[in-house]
């Protein structure tokens, strides 16, 4: 029988569309979808979409603002009962995780800081000892050269300069 209660059941659920679902619940269609895709909202497809059953109740939530009590936490206008111990753990799991992921960035960041500064440190000492291979090899080029002079005959006579466009002349 349609909308009675025996003594084992409580009333049968009443069929929605997701778009009603949706407006009775007091949310979007689109999280009415994400809770038959979870399991959370009972619901049998029908065609391209979904009855949802939902039990009966009011038809909604109240309109206004929910009064605010220190041991309820009110969610798109339907109130849970929560300790503020439940949410103190809440928020210490929350800042627990939050400092181990940071630490563990932190970490990776200087890990990689450390890395670029010895590769930096190999990279000077590489460029040193490149200086000092040139600067020893012109040493020795001054050397050859202080030993022997070019002669007169092997150094290039200096031509009359032109100018710049009588190059093409040439």
């Amino acid at each position: 029988m349609s909308g009675t209660t025996g003594p084992e059941h409580g009333p049968e659920p009443i069929r929605y569309t997701v778009a009603a679902a949706a407006e009775r619940l007091g949310i979007s269609d689109r999280a009415v979808r994400k809770r038959i895709q979870a399991s959370t909202l009972r619901a049998e497809p029908n065609g391209r979409t979904y009855w949802v059953f939902l039990e009966p109740g009011p038809e909604g939530p109240e309109p206004g603002p929910v009064p605010l009590d220190r041991n309820r936490l009110v969610l798109s206008g339907t109130a849970y009962r929560v300790t503020p111990g439940e949410i103190e753990q809440a928020i210490e799991r929350t800042g627990d995780k939050y400092v181990t992921d940071m630490r563990a960035m932190f970490e990776r960041v200087d890990e990689l800081y450390r890395d670029r500064l010895a590769d930096k440190d190999r990279l000077i000492v590489e460029l040193e000892q490149q200086r000092d291979a040139l600067r020893s090899r012109v040493s020795d080029l001054e050397a050859q050269q202080v030993e022997s002079p070019a002669a007169p005959e092997n150094v290039p006579s200096e031509q009359p300069r032109r100018a710049w466009w009588r190059f093409w002349e040439a």
